[in-house]
């Protein structure tokens, strides 16, 4: 049998590890935590049985914390508009019993790790508060993977909990869809880096351009089903699979490339484009669809990495082709 005095020196350098671990990858930088010989041995995960709803909040808004990229692609995604649509969604409210109970499910999963003295540094902690009938009944705040309560006990978990889908409303979920889109233009679809990136002298041909950038990633050792998911728009590709799972196959793209542009070429030119599902596609404005997003509307990649969403025949008309 292991004393007490031992085990509580296990504990505490198991806590040490962690949180040394953690903060050298940039996501936890302070954290105190009480003696283990005071942690209450009975600690169990927080349960939400009895709760009616629960309001999810963000510390630094809702925009700001769920669309991470909104910044490094700038406002050709969102207009003004939509912009404060998604702020005011803030409180979110989940009032559906199911998903009430599937949060439970998923917060009894939580391991006891010790009571919380000082605070967790994080950079978007995710305020959740839960309410029965007869008012108020439980606060957590979510930190990644490490759920504080309103007693400071700590639970750690095997999954990010602030990524679940559960916690963004489906009036988010196309907007989301558009900015993953979108990231995926903006990276050059992964490639031996951006397409668009100052140092490249020429581009893929045209009619090969998909296979070139499958080349690539391949020689970085990336796995089909990866290739795969980085050449579809993430909104389009589910509105158009089959319910067979074979749909899911590598030589299915969702973008086009302009033929007519070249890196030397104005930085306001097209370079890739939101399509219907092909292979190697190359053209103009004729191969652009508005229908692979809810609003509808199609991305565009420029020759300078700008990203923009295109909403009507107008705007698209306006872009530089050629």
């Amino acid at each position: 049998m292991v004393h007490t005095s031992e085990r509580s020196k296990q504990v505490t350098f198991m806590v040490t590890l962690r949180v040394l671990v953690v903060a050298t990858l940039g996501v936890l930088s302070v954290t105190v935590l009480e003696s283990c010989d005071r942690y209450p041995r009975n600690s169990v995960p927080p349960r939400l049985d009895h709760c009616r709803y629960v309001e999810i909040r963000w510390p630094r808004g809702i925009l700001e914390c769920s669309f991470t990229d909104a910044v490094r692609l700038g406002d050709g995604i969102l207009d003004a508009n939509e912009r404060q649509y998604i702020r005011s969604l803030e409180p979110y409210k989940i009032t559906d019993p199911n998903a009430i109970r599937r949060l439970g499910d998923i917060l009894s999963q939580g391991a006891y790790v010790g009571q919380l003295k000082g605070k967790l540094a994080w950079s978007s902690p995710i305020q959740i508060d839960c309410y029965r009938d007869d008012g108020h009944m439980a606060s957590l705040t979510v930190y990644g993977t490490t759920v504080v309560a309103n007693d400071k006990a700590m639970f750690e978990y095997p999954t990010h909990i602030s990524e679940l889908d559960l916690l963004e409303s489906q009036e988010l979920h196309p907007f989301r869809m558009r900015f993953e889109c979108a990231s995926n233009l903006a990276n050059g679809l992964y490639g031996a880096g951006p397409l668009w990136q100052a140092e490249v002298k020429e581009y893929p041909p045209p009619a090969t351009w998909c296979d070139a950038i499958v080349s690539a990633l391949r020689d970085r050792s990336c796995a089909d089903k990866m290739i795969t998911r980085v050449f579809a728009c993430p909104a389009a590709s589910i509105a158009h699979k089959s319910p067979d799972a074979s749909n899911e196959r590598l030589r299915e793209s969702y973008y086009a490339m302009n033929p007519s542009c070249a890196p030397d070429s104005a930085s306001d030119t097209v370079l890739l484009f939101e399509t219907r599902p092909g292979w190697n596609q190359h053209g103009g404005p004729e191969l652009f669809t508005f229908d692979n997003h809810d609003p509808k509307g199609g991305l565009v990649l420029l020759n300078d990495g700008t990203v923009k969403f295109i909403r009507t025949e107008e705007e698209l008309k306006q872009l530089r082709w050629k």
